[in-house]
């Protein structure tokens, strides 16, 4: 038998080694009728249920917003003022946003504040409700129910697209 391991390319430039299996063609096709015998015969239950355990998840990540150890749901820019000083060619910035925390509080901060001092925390996302469309159809607005780790235990969130990262 011939060996398994090729080497693919010229040895100087590549080291990569790629396995290789050389079948005929007919125990291909041998092996691949006896896959679609074994699938048509069996128990579409169990199969799925076998798919369902081998299953790998992916699961997917996002960042959601704390600000001075309070985790924010949502936000809302309630002034937004930047304009230039004629008189010394200085560009003036102000801007206020309002936070929305998990507990229902709400406060008003200086933007500049709230964007050099959040912190990200890694959540998971549990599931994914579109709750608004566009007129097109596409996805317009999705809620997260999200489930952090943290040093006093798991704690879940239900947060909107527009403010996770």
């Amino acid at each position: 038998m011939a060996n398994p391991i090729k080497v693919v390319g010229d040895d100087k430039k590549e080291v990569k080694k790629e396995e290789v299996v050389t079948i005929s063609k007919q125990t291909l096709n041998d092996i691949l009728a006896k896959i679609e015998r074994l699938e048509s015969a069996s128990d579409k239950k169990s199969l799925l249920r076998y798919d369902l355990k081998n299953k790998k998840e992916l699961g997917k990540t996002v960042n959601i917003y704390s600000l001075d150890g309070k985790v924010v749901v949502s936000w809302r820019l309630t002034k937004n003022v930047v304009e230039k000083d004629w008189r010394t060619m200085a560009w003036r910035e102000e801007q206020e946003i309002e936070l929305t925390y998990e507990d229902g509080k709400k406060d008003l901060v200086p933007y500049v504040q709230f964007s050099r001092n959040y912190v990200h925390i890694p959540a998971k996302v549990i599931s994914e409700t579109v709750v608004n469309k566009g007129e097109d159809g596409e996805e317009y607005e999705v809620m997260f129910e999200l489930r952090t780790l943290e040093e006093d235990g798991e704690k879940t969130y239900k947060i909107s697209s527009k403010f996770v990262n």
